[in-house]
């Protein structure tokens, strides 16, 4: 015999097994947990961009080390858009960025909130975007070198 409550764990299972299908896959990208979005954070300020499809954004970047942190001068930005529950890879448009070299940050002496501009080439600028930026750079510990990563999710509208 049947429980009459069956019927409704059943339901129940199947909005489950539903709104766990509806999770957006990270990016096809991996990283150390230890070292993503720990030493550096990124921040998208209301009062510099105007999210925008069309602008350029500012990130601005804070440090939470004690160890020098060297960027190569596009910071290895890594660009994602958000279709269909799934992650793009999309590129910046074309630009130069000054100075040319290595951007090192150091925690005695360089700018505390240093940033720096994205422009992403998106392929419809008359909709709505979810972009992903990653940036990563490289930390020396003690003894070796470690990959320290951080992301920003920003929404951008027409």
């Amino acid at each position: 015999m049947i429980p009459k409550k069956s019927p409704l764990l059943v339901i129940l299972i199947l909005v489950a097994i539903f709104l766990s299908s509806c999770t957006t896959l990270p990016p096809p990208l991996s990283f150390d947990e230890t070292y993503l979005n720990n030493q550096v954070i990124l921040h998208a300020l209301k009062q510099e961009n105007t999210f925008r499809t069309k602008d350029t954004l500012l990130i601005r970047m804070t440090f939470n080390t004690k160890t020098d942190i060297v960027f190569p001068n596009n910071y290895n930005l890594r660009l994602f858009i958000e279709e269909n529950d799934e992650w793009h890879e999309i590129y910046e448009q074309p630009r130069t960025r000054l100075p040319e070299g290595n951007f090192v940050f150091s925690p005695f002496t360089s700018h505390q909130f240093p940033g720096f501009y994205v422009a992403p080439a998106l392929p419809d600028f008359d909709k709505k975007h979810l972009v992903r930026i990653y940036i990563s750079g490289e930390m020396e510990n003690e003894k070796n070198t470690k990959t320290v990563t951080s992301f920003i999710d920003v929404l951008l509208f027409p």
